[in-house]
């Protein structure tokens, strides 16, 4: 499994969610906070760390909707099993929130929750 993980309805991002559900959804889950416009960081108790950053194909200038989530996992904390022990059911439980599947971004496997 990569350090590089797209949330998303399907590998076409053919459906977007309200950002403001999003939202919602990442507020629920420990660990998470805002760190800065449309991006999020994601911190477990054992020093991981994983950037999720909110995309969109709108227009410029439109915030209303989301597209997909990247989530970027720090080169340091990376490791095929840690990824797998612990960001990934971060992520799946994300994802459930929104009603979207994880996908390796080099690999293109994609994880239901």
């Amino acid at each position: 499994m990569s350090n590089d993980l797209t949330l998303s309805y399907d590998e076409d991002l053919s459906e977007s969610v309200p950002l403001a559900a999003v939202e919602a959804a990442l507020r629920e889950i420990p660990g998470i906070k805002p760190n800065g416009h449309r991006c999020y960081v994601w911190e477990g108790e054992g020093g991981q760390r994983m950037e999720l950053d909110l995309e969109t194909l709108e227009e410029p200038g439109s915030e209303s909707t989301c597209d997909c989530i990247r989530a970027s996992i720090a080169a340091a904390n990376w490791d095929d099993e840690q990824v797998a022990q612990s960001y990934l059911p971060v992520l799946l439980k994300l994802a459930k929130a929104i009603g979207w599947e994880v996908a390796d971004e080099q690999t293109g496997e994609r994880h239901k929750p």
